[in-house]
């Protein structure tokens, strides 16, 4: 993400491809886990936390997209990926076993 700071403007269509990118994928991923594995666990407070972190991760996505400026962009995009880290983290560590 450094390189891209440095002349941000030259980056624009990488930048916006990756966002798009980055929101199919997830969108997906999350989609599959609301539909096939919450249910497995269903009532348990982790499902309405991580389906709580899936709202803001989308949002954060939106944001990102929506953003006037490239600065904007990757500063949204630099917390959004600390954040999808301490999500996984979180369903490897605390759904993945309620799944055993």
């Amino acid at each position: 993400m450094e390189e891209y700071e440095k002349d941000a403007d030259k980056y624009v269509e990488y930048v916006e491809a990756f966002i798009t990118n980055v929101e199919t994928r997830l969108s997906s991923h999350m989609e599959f886990e609301e539909k096939e594995i919450f249910p497995l666990v269903s009532g348990h407070p982790l499902v309405e936390e991580l389906t709580n972190e899936h709202k803001e991760i989308r949002n954060m996505l939106g944001l990102a997209r929506d953003a006037e400026s490239m600065q904007e962009k990757i500063e949204i995009l630099r917390k959004l990926a600390g954040y999808i880290k301490k999500h996984i983290k979180k369903e490897n560590t605390q759904l993945v076993p309620l799944l055993y």
